[in-house]
């Protein structure tokens, strides 16, 4: 029986903790947590396999491509994402740019990456 593979953004905290916890007893799948770079692991991940990120850091994001380039991910879960403290009257277009950077650029760019290696590995 082949595992499915299933890649949780956020994997360290809040709902992405929660979907981890909770398909971690299922024997048919194989996580795969992307946490927080500076965030210290849950004990009850480490019987995740982890990838910790800077989604900050495209240059990190794009080097997802390397770690996945041999792995086919059935399913995608996103979970990372947040405000970064900001608050709404202080928002500047500086703060837009770094919020748009942690909820929308970052999970494109890795949605991006392993579509494209889903395909390769297809063909």
């Amino acid at each position: 029986m082949t595992k499915k593979i299933i890649l949780i953004t956020g994997a360290n905290t809040g709902l992405g903790y929660d979907l981890a916890k909770g398909l971690i007893k299922d024997r048919k799948i194989e996580l795969i947590g992307l946490v927080n770079k500076k965030s210290p692991v849950k004990a009850l991940l480490k019987k995740v396999k982890i990838i910790k990120l800077d989604l900050m850091n495209n240059n990190e994001i794009l080097d997802l491509n390397l770690k996945f380039k041999n792995h086919q991910i059935d399913t995608i879960i996103h979970c990372a994402g947040g405000g970064l403290g900001y608050h709404s009257s202080s928002i500047n277009l500086k703060k837009l740019n770094d919020l748009m950077q942690l909820n929308f650029y970052s999970i494109f760019e890795i949605n991006k990456i392993l579509i494209n290696n889903k395909k390769k590995i297809k063909d």
